[in-house]
């Protein structure tokens, strides 16, 4: 069972190592790969004492250990436990941090947190393709688990971005079932993920004091899972609060490092509102070289980066991005900048948002697709 977030080398490689006395630097360096899951089986008559460890192959660092005692009784059970566990277990190290640990608790298992994982996987396209194959697997999650907290979190998920990528027949009515799902998965789980969405429904609905008293309690709820620390510092920057935001963001990214490039992408526009323009110029020219990244984070970080230029009076480079811009998305529009950057221009800070789209149109960015 792995995770549609990590990278498994196939066993018939790692295979070539068992039973041998190499390093796991050297392992790590032939495989490619930065960690390495190592282990042992021992017998004794009808009694298994198995070992699992995950090694950070860069400086040997021990990430989680630990020991089973079992039977053989029923081997492909103690296969199955033992899988979980690791499943689990690396799940909190390499990706989702301890929210993996509520994963674990409240959505019945490894194939349902699969089902949600690679959920998620479509859901970060922000296409109607991927949000119609979330549907189908968080769909499926919903109907194994009607009383879940994961699969209830997962619906929730799914009707807010129905209305934001702009798919929604009823706007009003979804995001009213998103926070029907939202509030039945905080009531199941009393975690802060859950609630930083509950926190970005407020804030869209203009009601940021509300919003602002959700997104400090989840962050203490879960103070080491990135992605709410992220969701709250979105949240946060649409209701006016740029620095809070900003750190918010940063602490994100140090506590999930693969993380999604929105994370840097709403740090940049953060920071635009803070008037640091170098560093937001570093960070969305880090986002343009990522590997992977999506023609929706590329859009994002060109026009952030033409917005960086114009406003430190530099119209040429500006111009050279959203020449970029034009180029990679020659549908690209001013409300498609809005809702990539500016949460459909609702923020808070309007004298902010009034310069951001009057920069953009003296840059030549049109106000609709022809």
């Amino acid at each position: 069972a792995t995770s549609p977030d990590l990278f498994v080398i196939a066993r018939n490689s790692s295979f070539t190592y068992k039973g041998k006395a190499v390093k796991v630097q050297e392992v790590a360096e032939q495989l490619g790969v930065r960690y390495v899951l190592e282990g042992s089986v021992q017998q004794s008559g009808e009694k298994l004492r198995i070992t699992a460890q995950l090694v950070d192959a860069v400086d040997g660092k021990h990430l989680w250990a630990e020991r089973y005692d079992r039977t053989l009784d029923d081997l492909f059970a103690v296969q199955d436990e033992i899988t979980e566990k690791i499943f689990f277990q690396m799940e909190v190290q390499l990706t989702s941090g301890a929210r993996a640990r509520i994963y674990q608790k409240y959505s019945g298992g490894v194939v349902d947190m699969r089902l949600f994982k690679n959920g998620m996987e479509h859901f970060y396209a922000y296409s109607p393709a991927g949000h119609k194959e979330a549907e189908r697997l968080w769909g499926e999650l919903y109907e194994k688990n009607p009383e879940g907290g994961v699969a209830n979190s997962a619906m929730g998920t799914l009707y807010w971005q129905k209305v934001w990528i702009r798919l929604s027949k009823n706007p009003k009515e979804d995001f009213a079932l998103s926070k029907k799902y939202f509030e039945k998965a905080h009531s199941i789980m009393g975690d802060g993920g859950s609630l930083t969405f509950l926190a970005l429904l407020d804030s869209l609905s203009g009601n940021c004091e509300s919003s602002i008293e959700k997104v400090e309690r989840a962050v203490k709820i879960d103070p080491s899972s990135g992605s709410d620390k992220a969701i709250g510092g979105s949240t946060l920057l649409n209701c006016g609060k740029p620095a809070r935001s900003v750190e918010l963001l940063k602490q994100a990214m140090r506590l999930q490092p693969y993380y999604p490039e929105w994370y840097a992408n709403t740090a940049g526009t953060g920071l635009l509102a803070l008037g640091k323009h170098e560093e937001a110029e570093e960070l969305l020219t880090a986002v343009l070289q990522s590997e992977d990244v999506s023609k929706r984070d590329q859009a994002r970080a060109l026009t952030g980066l033409a917005i960086s230029f114009a406003f430190r009076d530099d119209p040429e480079t500006a111009r050279k991005y959203v020449g970029q811009l034009l180029e990679l998305d020659p549908g690209f529009n001013m409300t498609k900048a809005k809702t990539y950057n500016l949460y459909k221009g609702k923020m808070a800070d309007q004298e902010f948002v009034r310069r951001y789209v009057d920069a953009l149109q003296q840059l030549g960015v049109p106000e609709k697709s022809e």
